[in-house]
C-alpha cells in the first residue's frame, strides 16, 4: 500500500501536516496524488481552511479514518524554520509539500538541501525529490499560457463595471502567480494589468463612495 501525507505552509509561515494516508497515494496511474496535483493547479489550496476541507473530502472519499476511528486528519506542526523539513529519515512513500508562503522554503533530502519556491508544490519520494510543480495564473482560466495571452490581447475586457477591490486583487494575484515583477511579465499579462489599473482608477474617480 502506497502511503502519503500532505504538508501545507501558510502565507504567515505556519506549517500543517496530515496523518499518513495508507493506499494509492502515488502521483500517477490515477493515484490520489494526481488529484492533489490537479487541485493544486486549480489554485484550490488558497488557505489553511481550503487545505483542511480538501483533506476531509479525501478522507471521506477513500479512507474513512475520521468517521471510523475518530482520527484528527490535520495537525499543526509549528512555525517554519530552515531545519524544520528534514526528510533524510522519511519513510512515507510520498509527501506533497505545498508552499503557499511568499518565500522559498528549505527541505533536507538524501542528496542535500534544496529550495521549494514560493507558491510551488514539491513531491518527495521517501528521502528524494521527485518533482516541483510551480503554481500558475493559468489555473483560474483553465487555458494554456499561449492561449491565455492570445485571449487577453484579442478581446475587449468589460472591467469598468467591476469593483475596485476585485480589480486590485487580480493584479496582485497575477504578479504573485508568475513570481515576477510586473515589468517582466508577458505582454498579454501586462496588457491585462494595464486595463485593470485603468479600470480601478476609473472606478475611484467616478463611483459613488456609498458603493464601497
Amino acid at each position: 500500500m502506497t502511503r502519503g501525507k500532505i504538508i501545507y505552509v501558510t502565507n504567515d509561515m505556519q506549517v500543517y501536516t496530515t496523518i499518513e494516508f495508507n493506499g494509492d497515494m502515488y502521483p500517477f496511474d490515477n493515484g490520489h496524488g494526481e488529484d492533489i496535483i490537479n487541485f493544486f493547479r486549480k489554485q484550490g489550496f488558497r488557505d489553511v481552511c481550503s487545505y483542511e476541507r480538501y483533506v476531509k473530502k479525501l478522507d471521506q472519499r477513500y479512507f474513512g479514518y475520521s468517521s471510523e476511528y475518530g482520527m484528527d486528519l490535520v495537525s499543526f506542526k509549528g512555525m517554519y524554520c530552515d531545519d524544520l523539513f528534514d526528510f533524510t529519515k522519511n519513510y512515507t512513500d510520498y509527501l506533497y509539500l505545498i508552499n503557499n508562503s511568499d518565500i522559498d522554503v528549505l527541505i533536507g533530502l538524501e542528496e542535500g538541501k534544496t529550495k521549494v519556491p514560493a507558491g510551488a508544490l514539491a513531491i518527495i519520494y521517501f528521502q528524494n525529490l521527485r518533482e516541483i510543480i510551480q503554481g500558475s495564473v493559468l489555473a483560474d482560466f483553465g487555458l494554456p499560457k499561449e492561449e491565455l495571452i492570445e485571449l487577453m490581447e484579442g478581446i475587449e475586457w468589460d472591467l469598468f463595471a467591476l469593483q475596485k477591490e476585485w480589480l486590485y486583487s487580480q493584479q496582485m494575484q497575477i504578479e504573485k502567480w508568475y513570481g515576477q515583477e510586473a515589468s517582466a511579465l508577458p505582454s498579454g499579462i501586462l496588457s491585462l494589468m494595464d486595463r485593470i489599473q485603468d479600470a480601478w482608477e476609473e472606478n475611484m474617480n467616478n463611483a459613488d463612495t456609498d458603493s464601497y
